[in-house]
């Protein structure tokens, strides 16, 4: 599925591992986003649990508060919306808000996409 909103969680999503705000688990880890998808009034969205203020910091729903970050996020317009379609909501909060982006976790698209464009290309169709 191809999306084309730009909420502000994807603009984060985008940074550098490195550079993108994070919280602390109790685990030791770092979390970015934590997402959740629900269904509200009719459609589905996916949206962080983890939002950035305005001021900078980072937010953290619990679980069970989903509806509470939902609709902060929609004041926002910091949400994906996908309407009716359930499936594509959950695949997008489970992990799909990370392809293409430095969250990437599947080796491969990773080191394609540190690879120069044009060599790239060239190396798939041909010179």
């Amino acid at each position: 599925m191809r999306y084309i909103q730009n909420p502000d969680f994807m603009k984060r999503a985008m940074l550098p591992r490195e550079d993108a705000p994070s919280i602390k688990n109790p685990d030791g880890s770092v979390s970015t986003h934590r997402m959740a998808a629900e269904k509200y009034k009719g459609d589905w969205y996916a949206f962080p649990l983890i939002s950035q203020q305005k001021d900078g910091s980072l937010k953290q729903y619990k679980d069970k508060d989903w509806l509470k970050a939902l609709k902060a996020n929609l004041k926002n317009d910091n949400v994906m919306r996908f309407g009716q379609d359930k499936d594509s909501a959950i695949a997008f909060a489970k992990g799909d808000y990370k392809v293409g982006t430095p969250m990437e976790e599947n080796q491969i698209i990773k080191s394609l996409m540190r690879q120069d464009p044009k060599t790239l290309l060239e190396s798939l169709v041909g010179k």
